[in-house]
């Protein structure tokens, strides 16, 4: 069935959406061929005004490939991201690929772009309450092949401003690393308050603060021929790693991250890295 047709301007797209696992109850499959007709272009820096840091000046926009894509795109997913944050146990999957040519579809670039990912969470043991402590692993990776653009590559997800959500990486910096293949794996395993009622301190079991660890592990490559064409950052050139633990629930709205990392590669050697930050 057609669930939606897309115009912005300068750009426009059409998508089909059918339901492959059609039952009363969830997960789903979800499944939307479409096409996009964009005209890109870069866009000019415009956000030096600020209420706090009136005299701050943020960096310019990178420029981008400026053109016209026109590309097919293929979408599946299993479950939805709404359902993973409130479900245990719960799985979900999704996959996307992005084919532009200037052969077949007359765009003005001519690539494959394929990314995809993977959530799972389950409860390790049962205390017979509503909580109970729980696993939760994310694996994502992509790969880009043929010419693409800048706009086409791939930015590891990182923390920002303090913050970060399961499944990025808390110890490198924004846009730190780079490239046209990337993977990327998360696991982490909240253990709710139970090392706290093992201490047999009421103050801390009496908030019900809980204790995460967490642990990450990545790597991304750029061929030496799209070396030049990255915004920011660079491929990581070996494996960065990085692992910590967690005081969630402070005041029932924040957590409090420590956190090391390393990065495995002869650039990095002896580089770690020591971050604490608040997460709402």
């Amino acid at each position: 069935m057609i669930t939606a047709i897309i115009f912005f301007r300068k750009a426009g797209g059409f998508f089909f959406q059918g339901n492959f696992l059609y039952k009363r109850s969830s997960p789903r499959l979800t499944v939307e061929p479409g096409f996009k007709d964009e005209e890109q272009s870069s866009l000019l820096q415009n956000t030096d005004f600020s209420l706090l840091g009136r005299g701050k000046h943020y960096r310019e926009n990178p420029a981008i490939a400026e053109g016209t894509l026109h590309a097919l795109t293929l979408t599946a997913e299993y479950g939805n991201t709404l359902q993973y944050l409130f479900s245990n146990p719960y799985i979900t999957a999704h996959s996307t690929v992005e084919y532009s040519s200037r052969l077949l579809l007359k765009s003005d670039f001519d690539f494959t772009r394929i990314s995809g990912g993977l959530k799972a969470k389950f409860p390790t043991y049962d205390l017979d309450i509503i909580f109970n402590p729980t696993l939760s692993i994310s694996l994502s990776g992509g790969i880009v092949t043929g010419t693409p653009p800048p706009q086409r590559m791939f930015d590891l997800e990182s923390s920002y401003c303090g913050s970060a959500w399961f499944g990025t990486l808390r110890g490198a910096r924004v846009k730190e690393f780079s490239g046209d293949r990337f993977v990327s794996l998360s696991i982490e395993h909240n253990f709710r308050r139970v090392p706290l009622l093992l201490t047999g301190v009421p103050f801390l079991y009496d908030n019900n603060l809980e204790i995460i660890v967490f642990g990450s592990i990545a790597q991304s490559w750029i061929s030496s021929s799209r070396q030049n064409i990255l915004f920011s950052g660079a491929a990581t050139g070996g494996w960065y790693y990085e692992m910590g633990f967690s005081v969630s629930r402070i005041f029932d709205l924040f957590r409090l991250d420590l956190n090391v990392a390393r990065n495995s590669a002869a650039r990095f050697s002896g580089d770690n890295r020591y971050r604490g930050f608040f997460l709402t």
